[in-house]
């Protein structure tokens, strides 16, 4: 209960010695004050029922005030199996207030659930305007960015459409199994719309997934990265590329609830979870060639050998790739620092 009543999830060794030393000094002077001296009483030692009497009574006393504390205290929602079994729903970002999806699906080539101001966050005359664009991993940094919207007084403009990156490359959709020329028509929308706004800063970021077999997806994709941050910066605005975040290679939320006792058994190696690293490096490099400032979140996620599906009592992940909004929340600071950078 000590945690409960000072107000955190888990006692500092500092604390934990004082209510050693509290509950040792209590039960070192209810033994001589109480204890010692009923064992010893005369009274009872000659009257056995009245013994037993006061035994179960005190037995009751102690049960019900314990159990009346425990009701009491409210259930540590959000943390330990609770976190996972809750985080099971999380979705990676928000909607808009009456429900709406802020991330247009595959066959929308419109922005945001038109009309245009959907899915605006913020202050609607922000001092800066943002704009976060790209495909599902650029839409899971929605969270930390709303809040930093908010915090700090920015317009937050949304333009991402699902399984489809703001660079200029030819896609074959795996979902449609065809060219995917609905991503082609919406690029072209949003880029417009993004001149249209004149922002201060465009963060922007893609999915990798898996490694290609196509030896020529990456040197095509580094082109489509230069091409699109060089008419991002010709808008005036400043550029920040996202690198992609590293894949857990299994759905987060399953894994952890088939292992609550053992969040270890799904934790990933590095070299597996950043997979096509030539990509992610390429991107990068390219997009920092062409005047853009970039991150490589690797480090926000995984140590030096290894990425955790459980960091404290927060689960990193929604499903096999995307981020939970709450993680992505809780790397609110991480991210506003680049952002800062990117800004200058």
């Amino acid at each position: 209960l000590a945690p409960y009543y000072l107000g955190t999830d888990q006692l500092t060794v500092w604390q934990a010695c004082v209510v050693a030393l509290i509950a040792t000094w209590l039960s070192t002077f209810t033994f001589g004050s109480l204890e010692d001296p009923l064992r010893r009483a005369a009274s009872l030692a000659a009257r056995p029922v009245r013994a037993l009497a006061l035994g179960v009574t005190m037995v009751l006393v102690s049960s019900s005030t314990a159990a009346a504390t425990l009701l009491a205290v409210p259930d540590p929602r959000g943390t330990g199996s609770y976190g996972i079994a809750e985080s099971a729903e999380d979705k990676p970002v928000p909607s808009t207030g009456d429900g709406v999806s802020c991330m247009v699906d595959l066959l929308d080539t419109t922005l945001a659930r038109e009309p245009e101001g959907t899915c605006v966050f913020g202050a609607e005359d922000g001092a800066r305007t943002v704009v976060v664009t790209g495909d599902s991993h650029a839409y899971q940094w929605m969270p930390a960015l709303e809040k930093l919207a908010v915090e700090r007084g920015w317009r937050l403009v949304n333009l991402t459409k699902s399984g489809c990156p703001l660079y200029d490359v030819q896609l074959v959709n795996s979902k449609l199994k065809r060219d995917y020329t609905e991503c082609y028509a919406w690029r072209a929308n949003a880029l417009s719309r993004i001149k249209a706004e004149s922002p201060d800063l465009v963060l922007t970021s893609a999915a990798i997934g898996s490694t290609s077999r196509d030896a020529t997806l990456t040197p095509r994709w580094e082109r489509g990265v230069r091409r699109t941050v060089e008419q991002l910066r010709a808008t005036g605005a400043q550029v920040l590329v996202m690198g992609d975040t590293p894949y857990p290679q299994q759905d987060v939320p399953t894994c952890l609830a088939d292992n609550v006792d053992s969040a270890a058994a799904c934790v990933v190696s590095v070299n597996v979870a950043r997979s096509d690293p030539a990509r992610r490096k390429g991107t990068l490099q390219v997009a920092e060639q062409a005047g853009a400032a970039t991150v490589e979140p690797t480090s926000w996620f995984c140590e030096k050998t290894k990425c955790p599906a459980l960091v404290g009592n927060t689960v990193v992940y929604s499903d096999n790739s995307h981020v939970s909004a709450t993680y992505s929340a809780l790397l609110t600071p991480l991210l506003e620092g680049e952002i800062d950078r990117a800004l200058g």
